[in-house]
């Protein structure tokens, strides 16, 4: 039988990885009612990818990656926090991703 580590190891490829850093969510923020748990997902990831920054460019495909849900359900997330004015997206003249910032 294997124990939870084990079941871990095998199920997620990051676990064993060093992954350095954290990242700053406040409090009131995860404990609001007012966002679903993809919109909450979704901020985090692309707060995870400020890093100190005023701006991110993370693709759809990672943030969904990283949110643990569908690139639909990254999209729609996404729509709605620009929505509840908690980001701001832009296109990137440049490159295919989009530029996004938080307000929280």
């Amino acid at each position: 039988m294997q124990s939870t580590i084990e079941k871990l190891k095998t199920s997620n490829p990051n676990f064993n990885k060093k992954i350095n850093g954290f990242t700053q969510i406040p409090n009131w923020f995860i404990a609001s009612y007012n966002f679903s748990i993809y919109e909450k997902m979704v901020l985090i990831v692309i707060k995870k990818h400020l890093m100190k920054k005023k701006e991110c460019w993370p693709s759809i495909k990672t943030i969904a990656k990283e949110a643990d849900c569908s690139e639909y359900s990254a999209k729609k997330a996404i729509n709605s926090l620009i929505q509840k004015d908690r980001l701001t997206k832009k296109r990137n003249g440049h490159f295919r991703n989009n530029i996004y910032s938080t307000n929280i």
